[in-house]
């Protein structure tokens, strides 16, 4: 049985969270976590966001988003970053 769709509101911040397969590294190195922020700007620049706080481990990361109207963002950023890293992104 499906997951029954949660609200979206564009004025709440959300917590966003995406853990690498199995618990393995999503960031190899510095590089990883330069390209995960060149990602967030290059979608900054499409859906505008405010990032008030964020986390990044090695094998996973948290956002603290207000992300206005575009309630897709959540389910379609650990696809992105997924193409973009080596590591797949649990998503």
């Amino acid at each position: 049985m499906g997951r029954k769709p949660r609200s979206w509101n564009p004025a709440f911040f959300y917590h966003i969270v995406s853990r690498g397969n199995r618990r393995e590294a999503l960031f190899l190195d510095v590089g990883d976590y330069k390209t995960f922020f060149y990602m967030l700007m290059k979608i900054h620049t499409r859906i505008p966001f405010e990032l008030p706080c964020y986390c990044l481990m090695t094998n996973h990361y948290h956002l603290l988003m207000m992300i206005g109207g575009a309630s897709h963002f959540p389910k379609k950023f650990p696809k992105i970053c997924r193409k973009k890293l080596r590591c797949p992104f649990a998503g």
